[in-house]
């Protein structure tokens, strides 16, 4: 890929996703694949606006967006993957700028929904054996845009 920008900000975006043959297996965790969606609001209201999947969710878009379609700023989304868990504790990390929320099945197991700066959260919930969901919503106000979500077994 060769790129120029000439004056002002700018940003490229190149996206390979493989079609057909044999499909890559998840890696490790949480090794997705995580299926994306992405709004123009910061609600995560109405249709989105760009879907997508993703192998992890490790963002740092600066101060710009994470597609052409979606806005740099008041854009929310959500990441939903299913993963297989031995049963145990497990800590969730997640760095945020700005809002974010984590479920594990239907139980919110990390919630800071709010504007904030970049900053680091954590939780420890009991996760018994077996393939659960994991669903995370984000949303970013203004300014840079980074989100982090990964876990490991306690």
């Amino acid at each position: 890929v060769d790129y120029f920008a000439g004056n002002g900000p700018s940003e490229v975006h190149l996206q390979i996703e493989r079609i057909g043959g044999p499909q890559p297996k998840p890696g490790p965790v949480p090794g997705g694949p995580w299926s994306a969606e992405y709004w123009n609001n910061k609600r995560l209201e109405g249709s989105p606006v760009w879907t997508t999947s993703y192998r992890d969710i490790v963002f740092d878009w600066g101060r710009g967006s994470p597609h052409p379609g979606v806005s740099a700023d008041f854009f929310s989304a959500r990441y939903v993957g299913t993963f297989h868990f031995k049963d145990g504790q497990y800590r969730f990390y997640a760095t945020t700028d700005d809002g974010v929320r984590i479920w594990v099945d239907d139980t919110l197991v990390l919630d800071e929904w709010r504007v904030q700066s970049r900053t680091t959260f954590t939780s420890d919930p009991h996760i018994p054996e077996g393939d659960h969901e994991v669903k995370v919503e984000y949303f970013e106000n203004t300014g840079v845009a980074t989100l982090k979500v990964l876990w490991s077994k306690k």
